[in-house]
């Protein structure tokens, strides 16, 4: 009898192997193809900065992100678009492994499948953490590994050596997490919820506190640079999450909302709703300590910023990792409800997998080829100023285009180290930066006050300009400024010339260069 089980459970092992070997490499290998051919958005291509000149800590984030794109670029030897999102793409595939394995051992093999299925067809999961280079892609790796180590051990009434170890495990992944993003704090406060309402025999475990001391202690680069910076990090979060300051505003709370309905997939979002649903229908004592502990740890972060959302504008992936709770959650019901809506459940989950393929297939053929067509704003001043697609398009033109533009100014490559391109805010210095200054050996600087040029403050401090650099302002269509911000800084703003970027043989937007003559070196 012994026998013929071990024999099932080592087939049932390599198919669950198979299934997952199949799953990460097709989605892999169908996240490359954008990875590689889309240019960087505003934000991954100023965490890149992260990476050029890493810091205990950040102006915008902690560290951790300015370490995954070192580590998976090798040190930036390698800095093409797919080499700085390669950590995304990595740790994503690994979140799908970790995240079948917790719910298999939580709940059933079933439940597993079903939360990888919903998982690789969340736009949030998927392609916001999981193709493009953002804080939130070592964030929700380092969740899902904190919630593998504590779901089991902190729900049981009598803690053994391995529960008291995981608790520490769980303090370890959520002190990365923290590295990583501010808001992963969210996962300390659900657990503290949990055991105050639920299970206060952890009040009395020293594991319980020597967990909270790691996570302490992973923290102390953060606050080591932000006690050496007064505190700037804290207090530009605290600008952008203020309240009272604001009326309510119900089209900031709508924009959060909707924007939390797109990034997790509509299906899903209603699956998730009706899960939610039939389990707050029962009674306090029908709802398992598991399921309770992922409610603490899920809710509070999705209604803390649904309220700030009333007041100030809210992005919607700010509470995306309280949604590795609700796919756990969800897995479950949709295993408990399988055999009797097992049509409805396969098409439900087809068709949030198409609208997953059909979101990365045409955004990245609109972006790439502007495909559709809209018809222009009458009130548009400059071309392509209402496209967001434009974001991620146009710069490697304009490296190549601004080089041949230094020619014509008769500067050879040896000139290049005595020019300078200056910006005033952190976008589009970034693009500047990564797609123009760095590839032909110029200097970039971002002058301006710290809420406009980020990270820039500190990266100026390592650039100097010289008395022989030539100076020049650029600015493009999309994001147009014009430069009378460097008007009493220098003597005369002169315009060289306009960059033609140009999308599958049509005008997408204009690049303006300014010559900005005896700068004041010294001004900012």
């Amino acid at each position: 009898m012994n026998y013929h089980r071990s024999v099932e459970d080592i087939k049932i092992t390599k198919r669950d192997r198979l299934f997952l070997f199949v799953v990460v490499t097709v989605n892999l290998i169908i996240k490359v193809i954008p990875s590689r051919i889309l240019e960087l958005s505003n934000d991954e291509v100023y965490y890149w900065t992260y990476a050029m000149f890493p810091d205990w800590s950040h102006f915008d984030h902690p560290p951790m992100l300015g370490w995954v794109i070192q580590l998976f670029s090798l040190n930036l030897k390698f800095e093409s678009e797919l080499a700085i999102r390669a950590g995304a793409l990595i740790l994503s595939s690994a979140s799908i492994i970790i995240l079948f394995n917790l719910v298999k051992r939580l709940y059933s093999r079933k439940a597993a499948y079903f939360s990888v299925v919903m998982y690789v067809s969340s736009i949030y999961f998927n392609i916001i953490s999981g193709l493009f280079i953002l804080p939130d892609a070592p964030l929700i790796f380092f969740t899902l590994l904190a919630l593998y180590y504590l779901l089991p051990s902190v729900t049981v009434n009598n803690p053994g050596r391995k529960d008291h170890f995981n608790i520490l495990m769980f303090g370890f992944f959520a002190g990365l997490a923290f590295l990583s993003k501010y808001n992963s704090l969210f996962l300390w406060f659900g657990v503290g919820l949990y055991i105050l309402f639920r299970n206060r025999i952890w009040l009395k475990k020293p594991s319980l506190y020597l967990s909270l001391l790691v996570t302490l202690l992973l923290s102390v680069p953060v606050i080591y640079w932000n006690i050496k910076n007064e505190f700037i990090s804290f207090t530009f979060h605290g600008d952008r999450v203020s309240l009272f300051t604001n009326p309510v505003n119900l089209s900031y709370f709508a924009t959060f909302n909707l924007g939390q309905f797109a990034y997790h997939n509509p299906v899903l979002f209603v699956i998730y709703a009706i899960a939610l649903y039939r389990m707050l229908r029962r009674k306090k004592q029908k709802i398992s300590e598991l399921n309770s502990l992922l409610l603490f740890l899920g809710l509070p972060l999705i209604l803390v910023f649904t309220f700030f959302s009333l007041f100030r504008n809210t992005l919607p992936h700010w509470t995306g990792p309280a949604f590795t709770c609700l796919i756990i959650l969800s897995s479950e019901y949709l295993a408990e409800i399988y055999n009797k809506k097992k049509r409805v459940l396969i098409r439900s989950l087809s068709a949030a997998a198409v609208i997953y393929i059909l979101v990365l297939a045409i955004g990245t053929l609109q972006i790439n080829t502007g495909i559709i067509g809209f018809k222009p704003d009458p009130k548009q001043v400059y071309p392509g100023e209402n496209d967001v697609t434009l974001d991620m398009y146009g710069w490697r033109q304009t490296g190549n285009k601004f080089a041949e533009f230094l020619i014509r100014e008769g500067l050879s490559e040896k000139d290049r180290q005595h020019v300078a391109i200056v910006s005033n805010k952190w976008y589009p210095a970034a693009h500047l930066d990564y797609y123009v200054a760095h590839p032909l050996g110029i200097k970039l600087l971002a002058f301006g006050s710290i809420d406009r040029i980020h990270k820039y403050y500190w990266i100026n401090k390592t650039r100097e300009l010289d008395a022989t650099d030539r100076i020049y302002y650029v600015t493009d269509s999309r994001n147009y400024h014009g430069p009378e911000d460097f008007a009493s800084y220098c003597s005369e703003i002169i315009p060289k010339d306009t960059l033609t970027i140009e999308r599958e043989g049509r005008i997408a937007k204009y690049v303006y260069i300014y010559s900005l003559v005896d700068f004041e070196r010294d001004s900012y």
